[in-house]
């Protein structure tokens, strides 16, 4: 039988993890986004190139038992390591939990926005807020100097996938 590992809640733990691991968290990690937009956790799994075994074993305490189907819980508290846009430049920040995670997406996918149509509007709403201690880039000038710098790579959002 193989040893469950302990569920990532912090840096230290996310360290700890061998890189082959570290990528098999991550993709733990992408399954579980996928069944909380509806997938089953069979087709979440392929999708992100893992089985629901290893979700189970990764990420088991965000999924629970519901009449008899696994399904994702509404948010949990594991640790994640993202890129966020901040004033200065991309920068990588630990999270710990989903609501952060989502947070970050979000606003990548107000920046992506703001250069597709030029509409500063969902770019305003995170004016004064930060994730994982840093401040994230709001100003129309400071998302446009850091995509002609390509640092602006919404697939890479995740560190180490």
């Amino acid at each position: 039988m193989k040893r469950q590992p302990r569920p990532i809640r912090g840096p230290k733990a996310y360290d700890s993890l061998p890189p082959r691991n570290r990528d098999t968290y991550g993709r733990a990690l992408d399954g579980l986004n996928r069944m909380r937009r509806g997938k089953s956790i069979k087709r979440a799994a392929r999708e992100a190139g893992t089985t629901p075994e290893t979700m189970r074993r990764y990420v088991g305490e965000a999924l629970e038992i519901r009449r008899g189907r696994t399904v994702a819980k509404r948010a949990d508290r594991l640790y994640r390591r993202m890129s966020v846009l901040t004033p200065d430049g991309r920068r990588e920040v630990g999270t710990r939990g989903s609501e952060a995670a989502k947070r970050i997406a979000a606003h990548w996918n107000a920046a992506e926005h703001y250069l597709a149509t030029g509409d500063t509007k969902p770019l305003v709403k995170f004016k004064s807020k930060g994730v994982g201690g840093v401040e994230l880039a709001t100003r129309p000038s400071q998302v446009e100097k850091h995509w002609t710098r390509g640092e602006m790579d919404l697939d890479d959002i995740y560190v180490d996938r």
